[in-house]
């Protein structure tokens, strides 16, 4: 998948780079993981930093159960 740029953020900076990584990654384990609880075992994050990424990159992404 191609890495999806963030909105309002200068292309060419350090931040831009870090941020479009960081989208990519939750979205591709979201994707694998789909429940924050999964997320965030896999990612060894806590489940509530995980529900905030959730929200921030993955709203677009619809889950099927």
């Amino acid at each position: 998948d191609e890495i999806e740029e963030p909105e309002g953020i200068n292309p060419n900076s350090f931040e831009y780079i870090i941020e479009s990584v960081k989208k990519s990654v939750i979205r591709d384990y979201y994707k694998k993981h789909p429940t924050s609880r999964g997320l965030a075992l896999s990612l060894g994050l806590s489940q509530t930093t995980a529900n905030r990424l959730i929200k921030q990159y993955c709203g677009d992404i619809v889950q099927v159960e």
